[in-house]
């Protein structure tokens, strides 16, 4: 790996970092000098998301005002789509505490705030990967992942099983959560069609949790990835957090995550109507973002960031089908509790 274009030594000492689902990450260490982080990005043309740029903004924004729990941006070459960071010393957190989902929080809350001022404004952010701003553009979303699961039964292992899932599970379960969706906007004065005023949208990750931090030997975390960062919908926010398959949250957890983030959110107007609305349908979209080891596309991605794709990687096919299915029969006793913790924070 030439990293001589950044001013590096050519002695320099490279070891994968690895972990990575979008990008090349890579240590660099060398003689006389602080260890940095080398980072290339996935480039696509049929997807044209600028992850280098949409991941600098984001960090120099961060940086000036003043958020220490981030990497800092140290050089970045758009030609060779690749960026150096700040290296933070530290250990995956494989786990997450109470504790860690009280400094998830409190990083979220920082960005939420920051969100209503004109600096959050004039910093030109976009909005964050799949944003959408109406529960139809959701749903809209939602289909597309569908179609493009149903055109690669045919080209993939365990093909038949798939199909199975989608038309039989997946298709008639997200009709009736719609339906359900619907009926609970129209009761809380809202509609699937209308899009959530600008003074509810929230700057955010986007994929955000302690899957992508590193505990500090000061026992703080350091959050990273901010390839998909910009302005969200914070139901989203709040059901991705509760719902992402990498970490496992408790009740007491959820609890904790919602306590701390829905009273600010509704200091900007936020209905917490809204979330209990929607959860169910982000529910159904990690069942399709489980899935998308079926699609080559997504395939191409991950073997770049360095997942091969291994006979062995053919079982992951199937883990990965026994998790959306986990996650569809779970579906009911999820929402119920998510409702329960939004009734239980005080406004």
């Amino acid at each position: 790996m030439d990293v001589a274009f950044f001013g590096m030594p050519r002695d320099t000492e490279a070891t994968s970092l690895g972990g990575g689902r979008n990008s090349q990450v890579f240590l660099l260490e060398s003689a006389g000098r602080e260890p940095m982080v080398f980072k290339r990005y996935f480039v696509d043309p049929r997807d044209r998301r600028d992850r280098q740029g949409t991941e600098a903004r984001a960090l120099r924004f961060m940086e000036q005002a003043g958020i220490v729990d981030s990497p800092l941006l140290l050089a970045m070459d758009t030609d060779r789509q690749a960026s150096m960071l700040s290296y933070i010393k530290g250990e995956k957190v494989t786990e997450a505490t109470l504790e860690d989902v009280t400094m998830a929080a409190d990083f979220l809350l920082g960005l939420i705030r920051l969100s209503g001022t004109e600096e959050a404004v004039a910093a030109g952010f976009g909005p964050a990967s799949e944003a959408f701003f109406s529960v139809a553009g959701v749903l809209g979303n939602i289909e597309a992942r569908l179609a493009r699961l149903e055109g690669a039964c045919q080209e993939c292992p365990l093909g038949n099983q798939l199909h199975d899932m989608l038309n039989n599970r997946l298709q008639p379960l997200l009709a009736s959560c719609r339906e359900r969706c619907g009926e609970q906007l129209e009761q809380a004065s809202m509609t699937l069609e209308e899009e959530i005023p600008e003074a509810w949208r929230i700057l955010s990750p986007s994929d955000f949790g302690t899957h992508n931090a590193v505990r500090r030997p000061d026992g703080g975390l350091t959050f990273f990835d901010y390839e998909y960062f910009g302005w969200d919908d914070p139901s989203k926010t709040l059901a991705d957090f509760c719902l992402h398959p990498a970490m496992t949250l408790s009740g007491p957890m959820q609890a904790r995550f919602l306590a701390a983030l829905l009273p600010e959110l509704e200091k900007r107007g936020y209905r917490r109507a809204r979330a209990r609305a929607m959860f169910p349908l982000f529910a159904i979209k990690w069942c399709c973002i489980l899935l998308n080891e079926f699609v080559p596309r997504d395939a191409d991605r991950r073997k770049f960031a360095g997942n091969e794709r291994t006979q062995a990687q053919d079982r992951v096919l199937g883990r990965q089908l026994d998790k959306a299915l986990a996650l569809l029969g779970s579906l009911e006793s999820r929402t119920a509790t998510f409702a329960s913790l939004l009734d239980q924070v005080q406004g």
